[in-house]
């Protein structure tokens, strides 16, 4: 028979909803940092991007990405 599909939750990102609600209100963007430890998040949870959703090591890999093609790309719609 067919095989059955199932989605992949380890690279899941923030639907594009949720992103817009962080970007609207400061308490939900507050909400969802506060989810998770800062223990477990790349750089202790200091570095996020709110357009994508994603966290990252350092300052410089944030700018980095800001300036690259695919946070552009995410960001087109504002």
């Amino acid at each position: 028979m067919g095989s059955i599909r199932r989605s992949k939750t380890k690279r899941r990102t923030r639907d594009l909803d949720q992103i817009h609600a962080d970007l609207r209100s400061a308490k939900h963007l507050a909400q969802h940092k506060t989810t998770k430890p800062s223990e477990d998040l790349p750089g202790l949870g200091q570095w996020y991007c709110v357009e994508c959703a994603k966290w990252f090591e350092g300052e410089y890999n944030l700018s980095q990405h800001r300036r690259g093609k695919n946070h552009k790309r995410r960001f087109v719609w504002e």
